[in-house]
């Protein structure tokens, strides 16, 4: 933690004399920040130091200081000035903790181990030289410290360990077969996974620059979150064996009697010690404060930059319309993507339009056809063939402004066309619909469902027989978007029990649709076959319809990034401008930590579309599991935010001409295609079992 700061603020003379010794290991290093009554209020700290000529007379004491009985030297915070703000007159100091009046006692922990000290300090002198930039200018120093720190305790690593080790006492215990616990493991896989993803993208925003002020505290409550949960998983697979409380076991090399199987030893330790995880470093509440600060401004501060969300409001306020958190290094073609959709989207999709569009028919063929001629339907469509040529990251920045804008037009159903038929299609078949999908005159859309078979891809009652060159479908298909409106249809039937893809165009004799509005305001349809003409795709039928999920999966998921992302504006705005008991209601701390939370999910849930995305290229099982993970996170943000979203807006939310509810409303809808949040855990439970490894 503190090598970071010596590189940043300490002078060459200070790097070339402690940084050496840090990179090697040789020195053991004490933090000295926290006091008694100065925990995470840490500007209220009292230790003092009085400068004296070319030294720092130093008097106080820190508490909590990890390790300190080893250490050699401390990093502290210590108050050379107490004029003005309490922040004003702090400096960074570096002490020898060999020097005299300096005295370290230790603090048994509640699981009895010594990690903990108070250390004393009793007119310490400390050479002026080990002062760290300007004095009484420590607190910006401070602060750059605490992100590192923060980021450190997600600790991803040693996470990423003990998940495999709860799996190992998962299997030795017998209970890896209780789908209940077995969830409880594949929910933390996927908190697992979206952590990691979040510090890669932390990382990434540091090189570039980009970083935001909330990020450190949002990693370490997740992190630290993350632990006292695999520690209470692991007490819970051993049951009533993890309760003997066996403090030498936590030393490296134990190889004393468990009572129990030998996993069990260190269990109940582990369990207490994690309970800090979530108070050092500043508890978790305060980083829910500090992240409230960054969404909603400070409390009854009124000018805080965020989108309007009025009644009757545009749905797309100008102020939004930045993509923030973005880390990817996109090419000159894809900003020029990014541009032209956004731009269309604040001229063209008025909330206003929208709604008039649901009016009429639940999509637009004429708004559609625009979105032709910007490429959009034709992203994954070969140049060859009149489309972009374009893949998955394009897709993602074209479909999150679609989500900012909760476009109703079937973008995502031409995406899965355009990809399948390119795919899977023989070329002569190809090529006479590609086209079709590039320049919106044909809407080939994935009809799948089916009543009985939720969303599970390979239960399929629709079958194919051959008739003189070609073939006949009967059968019926559920919940088709748009399927009334749609030109063609790509249909899932089997030849005898096995499963093939066909083409099926809505006007050919034998097909009957029955429509119905869906509660996003789209259309949707129940189509039945009676030995309807049909075009074969592919005898690999499964394969190809896994396909075609996948993509509508990292669809889905980019395209609820944009709606969760304006869904978080439009209420922070109504935070800052609704008032209760005289004062905006983002003054209520309690309403600020819902806030603080709404901002940890969508951070998560971006990381994992950007993930479900980057894997679409990736190997078919790693792919797969990657998407099921991808999906149920999406599922928990989306759920989270959209119901938070009406609570917070209180009586005005549950009202249709309130903005914020027609997001809520496409983000239940989202949350419910290509598989609900509970079938892509189980999805994730399944693979986690399956896989070579897993359980072993």
């Amino acid at each position: 933690m503190v090598a970071p700061v010596i590189m940043a603020f300490g002078t060459p003379d200070q790097q070339a004399r402690f940084l050496p010794g840090i990179a090697s290991g040789e020195v053991w290093w004490g933090q000295g920040y926290s006091e008694p009554g100065s925990g995470s209020d840490l500007a209220s700290l009292k230790t003092k130091a009085e400068r004296q000529g070319t030294k720092y007379i130093v008097n106080g004491q820190k508490t909590w200081t990890t390790l300190g009985q080893y250490g050699e030297w401390i990093f502290c915070l210590v108050r050379t000035s107490n004029e003005g703000k309490p922040q004003t007159g702090i400096s960074f100091l570096l002490i020898n903790m060999q020097s005299p009046g300096v005295t370290v006692r230790s603090i048994v922990l509640l699981d009895g181990s010594v990690e903990v000290n108070e250390v004393f300090f009793d007119n310490v002198e400390v050479p002026a030289e080990n002062l760290i930039g300007e004095e009484n200018k420590g607190w910006p120093y401070a602060k750059y410290l605490l992100s590192h720190e923060r980021t450190n305790i997600a600790d991803v690593n040693r996470t990423k360990r003990e998940l495999e080790r709860l799996k190992k006492i998962a299997k030795a215990e017998n209970v890896c077969d209780d789908h209940r616990f077995r969830d409880e493991i594949a929910k933390l896989e996927v908190d697992v996974v979206t952590l990691e993803m979040l510090v890669l993208r932390v990382l990434a925003a540091e090189k570039s620059g980009k970083q935001s002020l909330d990020i450190a505290g949002l990693l370490k409550i997740r992190g630290s979150e993350i632990q006292q949960r695999y520690s209470e998983l692991m007490m819970l697979a051993d049951g009533p064996y993890a309760l003997p409380l066996i403090r030498e076991a936590m030393e490296a090399g134990w190889q004393g009697n468990a009572i129990g199987a030998p996993h069990c030893a260190a269990l109940a330790p582990t369990y207490l010690n994690m309970r800090k995880t979530t108070i050092y470093g500043g508890s978790n509440e305060v980083q829910r404060n500090i992240v409230a600060q960054v969404v909603l401004g400070r409390p009854g501060d009124q000018r805080h930059p965020v989108a309007q969300a009025r009644r009757g409001a545009p749905a797309i306020p100008t102020t939004t319309l930045q993509v923030q958190e973005m880390d990817f290094d996109f090419s000159d073609e894809q900003l020029q993507l990014r541009d032209a959709v956004r731009k269309w989207v604040a001229k063209e999709y008025s909330f206003e339009r929208r709604r008039m569009i649901i009016k009429t028919g639940g999509y637009s063929r004429d708004v559609y056809r625009e979105l032709a001629t910007l490429g959009l339907c034709g992203l994954y469509v070969a140049e060859s063939d009149g489309g972009l040529g374009m893949g998955p990251v394009e897709a993602m920045v074209v479909l999150e402004e679609f989500g900012r804008g909760i476009v109703l037009e079937p973008i995502t159903q031409a995406l899965i066309a355009g990809a399948v038929l390119s795919v899977y299609a023989p070329r002569g078949l190809a090529t006479a619909h590609l086209a079709g999908i590039a320049n919106g005159d044909s809407l080939v859309v994935l009809a799948h469902q089916e009543r009985d078979a939720r969303y599970r891809l390979g239960l399929c009652s629709v079958t194919a027989s051959a008739s003189g060159d070609g073939w006949t479908l009967s059968g019926i298909k559920s919940l088709v978007s748009v399927g009334d409106l749609a030109d063609t249809f790509i249909v899932p039937a089997t030849i005898d029990g096995v499963m093939a893809l066909f083409l099926v165009q809505r006007r050919t004799d034998g097909v009957h649709t029955r429509g119905y509005g869906t509660l996003d305001g789209g259309r949707a349809a129940e189509v039945e076959f009676k030995d309807a003409s049909a075009e074969l795709i592919t005898t690999d039928g499964l394969r190809a319809l896994e396909y075609a999920a996948e993509m509508g999966i990292a669809a889905t998921c980019a395209e609820a990034i944009g709606v969760l992302d304006q869904t978080m504006s439009i209420t922070t705005e109504y935070m800052n401008t609704r008032k209760q008991f005289g004062m905006a209601i983002s003054s209520f701390q309690a309403l600020r930590h819902r806030a603080a939370d709404m901002k940890m999910q969508l951070k998560l849930a971006r990381s994992m579309s950007c993930y479900a995305s980057l894997k679409l290229n990736a190997p078919r099982p790693e792919r797969r599991a990657a998407l099921a993970r991808a999906k149920y996170q999406l599922g928990v943000s989306m759920r989270f935010i959209g119901q938070q979203a009406i609570q917070l807006h209180g009586g005005i939310g549950v009202a249709d001409d309130c903005v914020v509810s027609h997001y809520f409303k496409r983000l239940t809808q989202m949350e419910m295609t290509f598989g609900d949040t509970l079938h892509n855990l189980g999805e994730v439970a399944q693979r986690m079992q399956d896989s070579a490894g897993v359980f072993a």
